[in-house]
């Protein structure tokens, strides 16, 4: 859809659904594109995960290609102590990690005005903490 804006802490809004299907009910996503959809249609918000899959049926997981450690540089610090463990979804499909697209096809233009949507994260439960951020051109 044209001229709809999310921002990029929407992907990762399903994380703060409270989840009440058991773990070996849902679906293990780990690897392979997908989108976090968001869709709003006669007065209602509608939201998909992976391949139009509803968020509660499908449990989003970064498997061990994703695992870094944090670097020893200021730039970094926010992510904890140097040395320890962290899992980065990719920005680019690397062919073994997920990837999460983010769309709003489905969403009439004109349903929002000047065409755009924002949604924010508001909490995450989980274990550890979350963070996003974007590289600039230069890494």
């Amino acid at each position: 859809m044209k001229n709809i804006t999310i921002f990029a802490a929407t992907l990762m809004g399903l994380l703060s659904f409270h989840l009440t299907i058991s773990a070996q009910e849902r679906e293990l996503w780990r690897t392979g594109h997908g989108d976090f959809k968001v869709f709003h249609q006669a007065g209602q918000f509608h939201w998909q995960v992976w391949e139009g899959q509803d968020p509660h049926s499908v449990t989003v997981s970064l498997g061990p290609a994703a695992k870094r450690l944090i670097p020893d540089m200021g730039a970094f610090s926010f992510l904890g102590q140097p040395g320890e463990p962290i899992w980065i979804a990719p920005m680019v499909e690397d062919g073994q990690n997920l990837f999460m697209g983010m769309t709003t096809e489905g969403t009439p233009a004109g349903t929002f005005e000047n065409n755009r949507l924002y949604i924010g994260l508001n909490e995450f439960q989980g274990p550890g903490d979350f963070f996003m951020w974007t590289n600039g051109g230069a890494g």
